[in-house]
């Protein structure tokens, strides 16, 4: 079914998108006000498998450095959510905007990285 203007799908991704042979793409559907992360084997042998949604706009995902999270900026929710890859486990930080920002005005922030610490 075609989507007209209002309810095209746009779809996004973002550097880096690989982690070994799994690649990450997300979609922003404007007319149900949803944006939904799936990941895929960069083959396409295996099936796409849908690791997160939720309403509002998503802006960007990263992999972390040994590839077993994946960071979903939610801008519509003012939240980064760490989705445990394969989706068996998520956990979310609230109010980026004001713990980044120092306050609640002003842009969401942009992650340029993970950091690693022990």
């Amino acid at each position: 079914m075609p989507y007209g203007p209002s309810q095209r799908m746009k779809m996004g991704s973002i550097s880096p998108v690989l982690y070994k042979d799994t690649r990450v793409r997300f979609t922003i559907d404007p007319a149900a006000g949803r944006s939904t992360v799936w990941t895929a084997a960069k083959s396409g042998r295996a099936k796409s498998q849908q690791l997160f949604s939720g309403a509002g706009r998503i802006s960007q995902v990263a992999w972390s450095p040994d590839g077993k999270w994946l960071m979903v900026a939610w801008d519509g929710a003012d939240q980064w959510v760490f989705v445990r890859a394969g989706g068996t486990k998520a956990v979310t930080r609230s109010s980026i905007t004001d713990q980044l920002n120092g306050s609640t005005a002003g842009d969401f922030p942009v992650a340029a990285g993970w950091a690693a610490g022990r």
